[in-house]
């Protein structure tokens, strides 16, 4: 029974990978990017975040620094940031996006409550009890913080400065 069920969960991996096919929301900003393929969600923000920090790369250039196509890690993130010479920090900490200045990439449940549907997006902007989130798969809309914290997968972050570069 434990093995048909570890089956059943990679196939919903394989399914689902890193997202869902995107749907449209908000109008996205201007350093917004959009996934390509399923699997594109960690290069996509890796581009939103070097486009935040202002030494912006394509979605090519960056699966081209990270040696790497999809399924992407932080690790993967924090490479292309190292090789761009962004500074970057680890953090938990949602407040330090309060005022506009930071961006954080963060991974959450894509579907809640199943295994394996982890997607990463791009956070940026603390209003109250909302943050703003960059999806890469769903545009750009307000999330409850309350709401965030029940989807995040880990609790930390990978934290760059607006235009650090």
């Amino acid at each position: 029974m434990k093995t048909h069920l570890s089956a059943i969960a990679l196939l919903l991996l394989l399914a689902t990978g890193c997202s869902m096919q995107p749907a449209e929301r908000a109008q996205p900003e201007a350093f917004y990017t959009r996934q390509v393929d399923w699997a594109d969600c960690g290069a996509a923000v890796t581009v939103m975040m070097t486009q935040f920090a202002g030494k912006p790369v394509t979605l090519g250039q960056a699966k081209v620094l990270a040696g790497r196509n999809n399924w992407w890690w932080t690790t993967n993130v924090t490479a292309v940031l190292g090789k761009l010479g962004i500074p970057y920090t680890v953090s938990d900490n949602l407040s330090l996006l309060a005022d506009g200045n930071n961006g954080m990439a963060v991974i959450i449940q894509y579907l809640p409550g199943m295994p394996a549907t982890n997607h990463m997006v791009f956070l940026r902007g603390l209003n109250g009890g909302l943050i703003k989130v960059h999806d890469p798969s769903e545009g750009t809309y307000w999330m409850s913080v309350k709401t965030l914290e029940s989807r995040r997968v880990k609790r930390f972050g990978l934290i760059v400065h607006k235009d650090a570069g």
